[in-house]
């Protein structure tokens, strides 16, 4: 699996904005490119105008090829980038993932397991 991680820092006044866009944009991926395998949108406790996504993607070359997909979510990524500056975009390889397919990590504390 390869992974891409995002930071932005949002408008104050359009987190909103960001929020729906984004999903949009990476719907459209889901749905137009063969290689995504979805991806993860967390914020910042300590500062709420930074967001992070976690997207996967089956090869770097599925990546590389996802703009393609991107025509269908045109307006929804010029909102993302009008209301939003990136901070980062890198590239990782996974080296290990212990969540299971609920969500909730093995061994977890809660008295559930």
């Amino acid at each position: 699996m390869f992974e891409v991680v995002y930071r932005w820092k949002v408008a104050e006044q359009r987190v909103g904005d960001f929020v729906d866009a984004w999903e949009q944009v990476t719907r459209a991926m889901e749905e137009h490119s063969a290689g995504s395998r979805g991806a993860l949108l967390i914020r910042s406790q300590d500062d709420p105008t930074v967001f992070v996504a976690v997207a996967e993607w089956y090869s770097e070359q599925a990546w590389k090829e996802r703009l393609d997909s991107l025509r269908s979510a045109d307006e929804a990524l010029r909102v993302m980038q009008s209301v939003a500056h990136v901070i980062s975009v890198e590239r990782f390889a996974r080296v290990s993932d212990i969540r299971t397919p609920g969500g909730k990590a093995q061994g977890g504390s809660d008295g559930t397991d």
